[in-house]
């Protein structure tokens, strides 16, 4: 598994090298060039999609409107004003609709619960602009952030950027034959971090919470909240396990560049983490997923989705939802295509994350754009026989819905990755096209209920309840306590 054999290698040179007396300044180096080393190593083995890349093109124009949009003005006068007292860093990639209204899907529960008027929410918008329809009144594109922090890093801090034992990071590069600007990187991870610290020293933040703690820019905000010594939480945005380098490395490193807490999906993740560095084990904290549930427990298709799914069913045996990865985008595809034409009577909706045409497609087989309509992946699961995919983190989030995977296994990815660690009995892995139609035609797995009961260690249920739970034990105050 190329993951593997990633972290593999960057332990291996973790061991080797004396990389915890890596400084620039006072700041241990290695944390910040770690993870840009992981992408790197990843890019090279196609594993990695440029994470700079947005969903649409974002001109100049387009840029400045954002930055210029009254409603960065509102949030940070509110900021200043000290009407915060807690920061959620996320991205358009969670919006999801509920109601008509634009949501943040791991956090939907969590704002509501402390109060959104409580709530600065820093938005990384992967969309040229967010929606009209977006629930919440106060948030701040994080380009404007973005822009302030390349400023700040150009003028005052890139010729200053003198590192201790930078040989090390030399020898590195050197030994993985990676080209790599860690002079910049190191740079501008500080400017973002003294940007951060100064927006929550001044609004007298009391907590953030980060959907993804790695990010470039979201790990120079934990680090500035860490320094003013706030709480910070990480609410789990995709699948941990055993070989992601965020959450498993070797060698113990300075804490301020990882959360307090983590709200995780489920129990299997204090598991999975027993022997890490990352955290303290007791500092994981299992609450589910907000909108897992609302799809569960609440979601009632409105009567086009509906009669969509029934114009479908009126003339196929059974539908497959799958759920698209840059990655394997073209694999996937080529495979379902091959899948489509041996047996005529089996419908696949394909899901991409970033929607572009496609020629050739068969007359079962339809591309859903998920930018231009109230469909997404999880209402399309939910009303699937079965769930495909290579290795996406819907595989973990399907059976919470009661839906059962039958995994595309190019090239033995998927296996390698979810393999050990879900149950066979409602998993199955397909190595071709044949194979997997077979399973379609043949396979009959647990009915929804049992599914789901079988799956709580994965996705804790009624996350609304164990969110509050979890703020009680770690001290954070909420509307409802």
């Amino acid at each position: 598994m190329e993951d593997e054999r990633n972290m593999e290698t960057l332990n291996n040179i973790e061991n080797k090298y004396d990389i915890q007396n890596i400084y620039f300044n006072r700041y241990q180096v290695w944390p910040i060039v770690r993870m840009a080393l992981f992408f790197q190593l990843r890019k090279r083995n196609n594993l990695q999609i440029n994470n700079k890349k947005k969903i649409d093109k974002i001109n100049l124009l387009t840029l400045l409107l954002n930055i210029l949009d009254i409603k960065n003005l509102k949030a940070i006068i509110n900021l200043i004003a000290g009407k915060k007292k807690f920061v959620l860093l996320s991205d358009s990639l969670e919006l999801r609709n509920i109601n008509g209204h634009s949501i943040d899907k791991i956090a939907y529960n969590l704002i509501d619960i402390i109060n959104e008027e409580d709530v600065l929410i820093i938005e990384n918008s992967y969309h040229a602009r967010l929606p009209r329809n977006i629930l919440y009144k106060s948030y701040l594109y994080q380009d404007l952030i973005t822009l302030a922090f390349q400023i700040y890093t150009k003028i005052i801090y890139l010729k200053k950027t003198k590192i201790e034992n930078e040989r090390l990071i030399q020898e590195i590069l050197i030994k993985l034959n990676i080209s790599l600007n860690y002079k910049y990187i190191i740079a501008e991870f500080i400017a973002s971090y003294k940007c951060y610290r100064m927006l929550f020293k001044i609004g007298n933040i009391k907590a953030i919470f980060v959907n993804c703690y790695y990010s470039f820019q979201n790990q120079a905000a934990v680090f500035a909240a860490r320094e003013l010594n706030l709480n910070v939480i990480e609410l789990q945005h995709g699948v941990i396990n055993k070989e992601h380098l965020a959450y498993n490395f070797s060698i113990p490193l300075e804490g301020k560049y990882f959360p307090n807490y983590l709200f995780a999906f489920g129990e299997y993740v204090r598991d999975i983490l027993r022997e890490s560095k990352y955290i303290k084990n007791q500092n994981i904290l299992a609450v589910g997923n907000a909108y897992i549930d609302y799809i569960k427990d609440e979601y009632n298709p409105q009567a086009e989705i509906f009669d969509y799914f029934q114009s479908i069913r009126n003339k196929y045996d059974c539908i497959i939802g799958v759920s698209l990865q840059e990655i394997y985008e073209d694999e996937t595809m080529e495979f379902i295509s091959r899948a489509a034409m041996l047996d005529r009577c089996i419908y696949y909706i394909l899901v991409p994350r970033i929607y572009k045409k496609h020629s050739g497609s068969q007359v079962n087989v339809e591309i859903i754009n998920i930018n231009n309509s109230d469909l997404d992946i999880y209402k399309i699961i939910f009303s699937s026989d079965f769930h495909s995919t290579v290795n996406s983190t819907c595989a973990l989030e399907a059976p919470a819905l009661g839906v059962a995977n039958i995994f595309i296994n190019i090239d033995n990815k998927s296996r390698e990755y979810y393999g050990n660690m879900l149950n066979p009995i409602y998993n199955r892995y397909a190595n071709d096209p044949n194979e997997f139609v077979k399973i379609i035609k043949e396979w009959v797995p647990p009915n929804k209920e049992i599914i789901k009961s079988m799956h709580t260690e994965y996705f804790e249920n009624d996350n609304r309840s164990k969110i509050i739970e979890a703020l009680d034990r770690i001290g954070i105050q909420n509307q409802y306590k």
